[in-house]
């Protein structure tokens, strides 16, 4: 059997918005912004095979599609934490520690408890933080 290959203009997935305007919008990305986003992080920071990324992200939000779709179209590897540990920093931590992640996605305030753990704890393998879906602070990254 052949890959199946989508037109790019096809819709690749729908996001729906907070609401925070009024009402939650579905927003359409096609398959052709959801890969240029993909290629032009991943060339951005040299992303490969060597690559491991902590899936710290809710499905429903966007920055999991990088986490997924970033790293196994380098050819990385996922962590994934245990349901009952999505929200324990403790257990980012370790992961991060134990699986040498070297890439993370995350929003600030997520960074931001990990941090406060001490970023001595994580070991030398992480390399690359993106952060999205909120404002940074000017203190952050000095933890």
């Amino acid at each position: 059997m052949e890959p199946a290959f989508p037109d790019t203009g096809e819709i690749a997935y729908v996001l729906f918005t907070s609401g925070s305007t009024g009402l939650p919008k579905g927003v359409e990305v096609p398959h052709s912004a959801a890969m240029n986003t993909i290629d032009a992080v991943n060339e951005w920071f040299g992303v490969g095979t060597n690559d491991r990324a902590l899936a710290l992200s809710a499905l429903e939000f966007d920055l999991s599609v990088y986490d997924i779709f970033g790293m196994f179209s380098a050819g990385g590897a996922l962590v994934v934490v245990d349901a009952g540990q999505q929200h324990m920093a403790t257990t980012w931590v370790e992961l991060i520690r134990r699986h040498r992640v070297s890439i993370l996605n995350c929003v600030p305030s997520l960074l931001d408890m990990i941090l406060e753990l001490g970023g001595d704890r994580l070991g030398d393998s992480l390399r690359a933080v993106i952060l999205g879906g909120d404002w940074v602070g000017a203190d952050l990254p000095a933890g």
